[in-house]
């Protein structure tokens, strides 16, 4: 019994023959230990004693050598570690990405490099499917998605690498080619609609919006990669390829299990049916983060704003794959970094600001929107809070900003996609509004005027659509308000990897890029202050610290890791209870960049967190500092500072970190909720499409990925069939045995 106990744990069993050989093994062990013990009777003493003690010397023999040696699990199968699940989102409609069955999807693994290879899977003529197909990423593109909806029905798995001598032809984009076209200003356009004037992401597949239905791993790990195609698929699978098939073959087991099915709405309601009767149970939750904002100069709630006085500076903060852990964005970096150069440079300029705010009765207003790629979740957000009287959020635990609405929004301008610029930049407009709007074309025309002047080379573009962009929030609801989106494409994306797990800093031009960012960063420092003077020039603009841009950017753009210097620091500055999880997101998952996630209480958005925390130093005020000052007592400056919030930091942006001092910052900067309206709209129609429905689904366990050989299923139906037969024949002895005990055993025996 010992020696079956130990078996039983230090070897794992999981296939039928060895589920049968336990039953075995437990049947032989119980009937010889049980005849030695009976034969005492019959035999010598001596030699039953002996006989038990070699037993127990072979039960401590096998345990100490099965503890010493591999578990027959880990002889089975090899596991690889470092392969990228794809999730599993939902809409208001439909389900998007993938998943396996709760014990994992299995197949036999095929490399398939072409058309051919994709016939043969289709014909399965040696009936040996499903298959975990493996291919290229530049083949997954050309081969388009028919090719798998006519191949579905064998394939229980994908398996996606990259080739890297090809990269640099590949096009590559997740998105479709009219990203968020069913949220943006010209839905129920017929000329405009789904990019008709104009197609903006050209490389687009859209694999991001099929319904796999099956495991998808990316596997980008050399080692990883060439275990599959070599040891693996060459070894084992290719021999089988056109002929008559040899065992055993190479599978895969791809094990992704995702708790959420049908429609967002559909789980959502599953979530609130379990959370009435039992402890919370979530399958999904909306996808969601927080917007960033701060208003410049601050106003309380006793001073209500001039309509048309808000100039409005923004850019979003999150992008998407397939492939949440290799979520880089440096399409949204690009533009989210210039934001935080304006920042840098206005913080410097503060008292002007004021001053000329008072004279004028004009404000600046600068935001980072989270949720953009999944149809404008951040904007759209804001939008819906200044229409319903609540932007920013009435908080009575301080004094309360005064409230603003679309009313008070003079102009929008956004930074877009600044990647792949090659020193062009170009300004976008509504050609509709710029037509239908008299004062909307003055305005624009004078601000196009005064960006000419301040950037050179810059191009405005009248005659295309608004490229998608958060200013189609605002423009959905109010078409007056004149906008502005600057990018460095022209008439379509530059950017070939847009929302993609290849929208990698390393592809980027850095010198390049870094040139771009600052002369329009330093172009909107001075339009901004020009806003605050009666759309007047000022004397002697501040300019952004080029040195500060530099590590900024060195941060962000940092390729493989993410754990910067700055960064580091910054971490400081957080609640205790986000310290570990951003200290974590930094160093384990660096590819986990601008995924916005489930909201901060199950994830961090690094890209969100620390655009935050640079701006809020920037335009920040330094009340106190010292040595012995921690986050708990800058904090509770937050009940006796008005209108602003207090956060402890160290120096910044130092060659010798060591001699930084410690600072209580009060600043004007806060975020507020990046979730869509329809999550707080009671009896919302998810299906109206008035705003984004998206829900992430939650997984049932860590997913996981690993090969091991199989052999013919007639072989393993002869191990099933011989393991049946030895347990009857067991059966048999021990039934004659027990019938002939009172013959084998009696006590007349004894007696001799």
């Amino acid at each position: 019994l010992k020696f079956f106990i130990y078996t039983v744990y230090y070897s794992n069993f999981t296939t039928v023959e060895n589920c049968i050989y336990l039953v075995l093994l437990l049947r032989l062990t119980l009937t010889f230990q049980w005849t030695i013990l009976n034969f005492q009777t019959i035999i010598t003493e001596s030699f039953a004693q002996t006989t038990m003690k070699l037993l127990l010397l072979f039960e401590i023999f096998i345990l100490v050598f099965s503890t010493q040696g591999k578990r027959i699990l880990e002889n089975i199968y090899v596991k690889l570690n470092t392969s990228y699940s794809c999730s599993l989102i939902l809409n208001g409609t439909h389900e998007f990405g993938c998943k396996s069955y709760l014990n994992g999807n299995k197949g036999v693994l095929f490399w398939a490099r072409s058309l051919e290879d994709l016939n043969y899977i289709q014909s399965d003529e040696n009936q040996i499917g499903p298959y975990v197909l493996m291919i290229e990423s530049s083949n997954l593109v050309s081969l388009g998605y028919t090719w798998f909806q006519r191949i579905k029905s064998n394939i229980a798995g994908l398996l996606i690498y990259v080739n890297e001598s090809n990269v640099n032809d590949l096009n590559f984009s997740e998105d479709t080619h009219c990203p968020n076209s069913n949220f943006d200003i010209y839905t129920e356009d017929p000329d405009y609609s789904n990019c008709k004037k104009n197609e903006w992401n050209k490389d687009g597949n859209g694999i991001r919006f099929f319904y796999w239905g099956i495991p998808v791993f990316l596997v980008l790990n050399e080692t990883e990669v060439q275990l599959l195609i070599d040891k693996c698929f060459m070894n084992y699978n290719y021999a089988t390829y056109g002929n008559s098939v040899k065992w055993p073959l190479c599978a895969a087991e791809l094990t992704d299990f995702k708790l959420a099915a049908g429609d967002a709405e559909r789980c959502i309601r599953r979530n609130e049916m379990n959370n009435i009767f039992t402890a919370p149970v979530y399958y999904c939750m909306p996808i969601q983060n927080w917007n960033v904002y701060a208003f410049l100069p601050q106003r309380s709630s006793e001073t209500l704003a001039k309509n048309h006085s808000v100039f409005m500076l923004m850019s979003r903060v999150d992008s998407f794959t397939m492939f949440d852990d290799m979520d880089y964005g440096s399409s949204a970096i690009s533009s989210l970094l210039v934001i935080l150069a304006v920042s840098e440079a206005l913080g410097k300029d503060a008292h002007r600001i004021a001053d000329l705010s008072a004279k004028n009765d004009r404000q600046l207003l600068l935001a980072l929107f989270a949720g953009e790629s999944f149809d404008y979740i951040g904007s759209s957000r804001m939008v819906w809070e200044m229409m319903h009287n609540n932007f920013p959020a009435v908080d009575s635990s301080i004094h309360s900003e005064a409230l603003a609405t679309l009313s008070n929004l003079g102009f929008l301008l956004e930074v877009g996609d600044l990647t792949y610029s090659n020193d062009s930049l170009y300004m976008h407009i509504d050609p509709r509004s710029y037509q239908k709007y008299g004062s909307v074309k003055e305005k624009i025309d004078m601000t196009v005027k005064a960006l000419k002047e301040h950037s050179s080379g810059i191009q405005f573009i009248s005659d295309k659509p608004l490229p998608p962009s958060s200013l189609h929030s605002f423009l959905k609801e109010d078409d007056s308000i004149p906008a502005i989106a600057i990018t460095g494409y022209g008439s379509s994306f530059t950017n070939r990897f847009y929302n993609s797990f290849l929208d990698q800093p390393r592809f980027l031009n850095i010198p390049e890029y870094k040139k771009t960012a600052l002369d329009v960063a330093n172009s909107l420092v001075k339009l901004s202050l020009r806003w605050l003077n009666n759309d007047v020039d000022v004397l002697d603009p501040p300019v952004v610290n080029q040195t500060m841009f530099d590590i900024m950017t060195d941060c962000f753009l940092q390729w493989p890791n993410f754990n910067c210097t700055l960064f580091l620091q910054l971490s400081e500055s957080l609640p205790p209870s986000w310290h570990d999880m951003a200290l974590k997101a930094l160093t384990t998952v660096p590819g986990r960049r601008t995924f916005t996630g489930l909201g901060p209480e199950y994830m961090i958005l690094p890209s969100r967190v620390y655009s935050e925390l640079l701006m809020f130093y920037f335009l920040g005020e330094r009340v106190e500092s010292g040595a012995n000052l921690t986050y708990k007592s800058c904090f509770e400056m937050n009940n006796t500072n008005p209108l602003q919030n207090c956060l402890f930091y160290r120096e910044l942006f130092l060659h010798d970190t060591s001699d930084a001092n410690n600072y209580c910052i009060c600043s004007p900067v806060k975020h507020s909720l990046a979730r869509s309206p329809a999550f707080d709209i009671a009896d919302y129609n998810y299906k109206s499409g008035k705003y984004s429905t998206w829900v992430m689904s939650l997984v049932n366990n860590e997913p996981t990925m690993r090969i091991y050989l199989v052999n013919s299923p007639a072989w393993q139906l002869t191990v099933f069939l011989t393991g049946i037969g030895l347990f009857f024949v067991s059966l048999f002895f021990i039934h004659v045995i027990t019938k002939s005990s009172h013959l084998l055993f009696s006590d007349s025996l004894v007696a001799v």
